[in-house]
């Protein structure tokens, strides 16, 4: 259920939403954690209030931070249009700016423009979190694989594979044994496997002990990207 301030909503068909309509962030402006979020159906239940249906979670990679459940008060922002990156140098990161934001038909200084602070963190340099990790027994040996999303150019359903968006493409995975890493591993490939000597040294498997392993893909520009953790059960 969401309440507007002005204007409405309507629903959609599925081919407007593939051409983009119907975008909307759900957030938190003090925490700066948002998810993009896409919705077919707005049923007015009240005044300026609408329940939504066919919603379409965790776009634009916007999973990683988001709440299991968001809190009532949570702002709702319809968007005009695809979200786009702020042009920012590399340099300017974690840099505090100052912007003006109000109607473009009026001048900056009109006193319908609202002035706010912002420090870019650069989360759209942040590569994605992989998905579709599976884990299994090679002989003694422990192999784990995944695959991997992209930020750029990642959205064409060609047969071949997507950019890679780095200068490398480069993991690095760690086994947490109740919940401290134990042991972790750069690789060049979205597979790794750990020998049982290895495994041995901190005690896999143990049914008693808690194993999780973990996968975040490394980017030069920005650094870690967003992990995927699984139990090793």
């Amino acid at each position: 259920m969401v309440e507007i301030g002005a204007g409405r909503l309507q629903s959609i068909s599925q081919a407007s939403a593939a051409a983009g309509y119907n975008l909307a962030v759900l957030g938190n402006p003090e925490t700066q954690v948002w998810e993009v979020i896409q919705f077919l159906t707005a049923e007015l239940v009240g005044p300026s209030r609408y329940r939504l249906r066919n919603i379409r979670w965790w776009l634009r990679g916007t999973d990683a931070e988001r709440p299991d459940i968001w809190p009532e008060g949570t702002q709702f922002i319809l968007l005009g249009h695809t979200p786009t990156q702020i042009s920012l140098r590399t340099a300017h990161r974690n840099h505090t700016r100052s912007y003006r934001i109000g109607p473009a038909s009026r001048g900056p200084m009109d006193p319908s423009y609202h002035e706010m602070n912002f420090s870019s963190q650069a989360k759209g340099l942040r590569p994605l979190s992989p998905v579709h990790m599976r884990h299994g027994r090679v002989g003694s040996d422990l192999q784990i694989s995944w695959i991997r999303r992209g930020r750029i150019h990642s959205d064409d359903w060609l047969d071949t594979d997507i950019p890679i968006g780095e200068e490398r493409e480069e993991y690095i995975v760690s086994i947490y044994k109740d919940g401290e890493k134990s042991i972790s591993t750069v690789v060049s490939q979205p597979a790794v496997t750990w020998a049982a000597d290895t495994l041995a040294q901190i005690g896999y498997p143990n049914r008693d002990t808690r194993f999780e392993v973990e996968v975040a893909q490394i980017s030069a520009t920005y650094g870690l990207g967003q992990p995927l953790r699984r139990s090793l059960g």
